[in-house]
């Protein structure tokens, strides 16, 4: 790549010259520091590598012409010491959600250098925890959804090695000293002591802050002094202060009274039972993603089976909305007829993550090693998307209406999904045996978006059509036409061709932009598919 100067001749402002300078001079070694100059009317104006010698992995950020005061675009990138493999760590995750939330918070002043030193603090203190990681991983995660939530994130690079509280160390040396008199002071094998258990108060906490979770899904099973145990929903109370509550108007409850939490119609979380899959501070070591991927599958896979033998084929069109010609096959002849039924545009959320990217490449690889034939039903690294809607755009009218409606709600999307939203992708699924895809793991703040989408769509008098009631997520990796499956018996991707990554990770990818694709139109000269229009989240954070 070109190295920039701050040569007067350069389209950088002088304040970006001057920090790729100073950059420059601090990361000097050979291949540390890299910047790549991008032609006026790019999307930036520059990208900037740098892969600082002793840190694991190496940071590049895309600048927009308005930076600092638009934050950049931020990746992780593998150094040549450690390339990530398919099992990259889903940690990871966090430090790019803490890179972009400091981004957000430096109010336009230049964060290169900070964000770098950012990273370091974190990976060293990832690094420090040793042997203890698997422990300190569910520590991390109960921290991270306590009720500065919000904060989390900026303060965990700080993080220090966890250390009993001051009433677990008071308790464990009372225990310790009742052991002396068989055992030396120095002996390691003290009494065992059972492990903290998550308090209510967290739990309510996890569940209120937590965007992983809907707290719709969770109930409550409280102590009333004359009726025993009742059950309500978790909305049904009001958790702030109880002194501050009119009883009247609001449901509140001692947090002493609450005997445990449902998730749907299983308990997460029982204080007489010990029991925590909410956090895992029990010992079971599942939290609650794990209860919430479970039911996800479970409810996915009835919703598949009951779509099939509902509708049939015609289930195919929703899993592969994004592609014009998968979606007319599942039509009948008869509305093959009316064009008016067959969507010609869709919102998507493009996936450009490069550990995404190379995670899919080496699936698809991979999978065609086994078999060939598969290779013209790869999906092309520059069209992974994630769609959230489809719609039919007839005329320039409709076309306007649809741009109307993405400029309208660019403050609440902005707001919804402030200050950054990640989509997690691990595993592989597939549609019917001719669609294979990872979807990302749940997120509230994306089906919202989606909801969002459709009824200001709606509203505004246009038709969506190819859209499922229940919005099914997905990033399609392989999709194979009907007259192809033909000649794989009908089901060309059978569960042992990709059951080696049916757990894979695969990266993580922050919403940036949504896009209001043409499925018809040809696809741009960057392989991604023309934008009627697209909406820029970030520029109203």
């Amino acid at each position: 790549m070109a190295e920039a100067s701050a040569d007067p001749h350069s389209h950088f402002s002088e304040d970006l010259a001057s920090e790729l300078e100073a950059l420059r001079s601090i990361f000097g070694g050979d291949g540390e520091f890299e910047v790549q100059e991008l032609p006026p009317g790019s999307e930036y104006c520059c990208v900037v590598q740098v892969k600082p010698e002793g840190l694991a992995v190496g940071l590049k950020f895309s600048l927009p012409d308005t930076y600092p005061d638009k934050s950049p675009k931020v990746e992780i990138l593998p150094t040549e010491k450690n390339v990530m493999l398919l099992n990259d760590d889903p940690i990871l995750t966090e430090l790019l959600q803490l890179l972009y939330q400091s981004a957000q918070e430096a109010d336009g002043e230049p964060m290169m250098y900070r964000l770098i030193d950012i990273a370091r603090e974190w990976l060293e203190g990832r690094s420090l925890e040793g042997e203890g990681a698997d422990e300190d991983d569910d520590e991390q995660e109960e921290s991270a959804n306590k009720e500065e939530t919000a904060q989390s994130l900026t303060h965990k690079r700080n993080k220090k090695p966890t250390k009993l509280d001051a009433d677990e160390e008071e308790d464990y040396k009372k225990k310790g000293k009742k052991k002396k008199k068989k055992k030396p002071a120095e002996d390691n094998q003290g009494p065992v002591k059972k492990s903290r258990m998550k308090t209510a108060s967290e739990v309510i906490s996890r569940i209120q802050w937590d965007k992983q979770v809907r707290k719709e899904d969770f109930i409550v099973g409280y102590l009333d002094r004359f009726r025993g145990v009742i059950e309500k929903p978790f909305t049904t109370f009001s958790w702030v202060d109880i002194a501050t509550v009119d009883d009247y108007d609001s449901l509140a409850i001692p947090r002493h009274r609450i005997q445990y939490f449902k998730y749907k119609d299983r308990v997460v979380w029982d204080k007489n039972e010990r029991l925590d899959d909410v956090f895992g501070s029990t010992g079971s070591k599942k939290t609650i993603l794990d209860t919430v991927e479970v039911f996800s599958k479970e409810n996915q896979s009835v919703e598949e089976k009951e779509a099939s033998d509902a509708v049939g084929d015609d289930s195919v069109v929703q899993e592969a909305t994004e592609e014009s010609d998968l979606v007319q096959e599942a039509k009948s002849e008869e509305k093959r007829r009316r064009p008016s039924r067959r969507p010609n545009y869709f919102l998507a959320i493009r996936v450009t993550d490069p550990v995404i990217r190379r995670c899919v490449r080496r699936i698809q690889d991979a999978l065609c090693d086994d078999d060939p034939r598969l290779d013209s039903s790869r999906t092309d690294l520059d069209s992974l998307h994630i769609t959230l809607c489809t719609m039919r755009l007839d005329s320039q009218d409709d076309m306007s209406k649809a741009i109307d409606v993405l400029k309208s709600l660019q403050r609440d999307i902005s707001e919804l999904l402030s200050p950054v939203t990640m989509l997690r992708f691990q595993g592989l699924d597939q549609f019917h045996g001719r669609v294979l895809f990872s979807p990302p793991e749940e997120c509230p703040a994306l089906i919202k978006l989606s909801q969002m989408l459709q009824a200001a769509l709606g509203e505004a008098g246009i038709n969506l059509v190819g859209n499922r009631p229940q919005f099914n997520p997905h990033m399609t990796i392989f999709k194979m036409r009907r007259e192809e499956a033909d000649d794989f018996d009908g089901t060309p991707l059978r569960s042992y061709l990709y059951e080696r990554f049916s757990q894979a990770f695969l990266g993580v990818q922050p919403i940036e932009a949504v896009h209001l694709c043409s499925m018809d139109d040809p696809h741009r000269a960057d392989g991604f598919y023309y934008c009627l229009a697209s909406m820029d989240i970030q520029s109203e954070h």
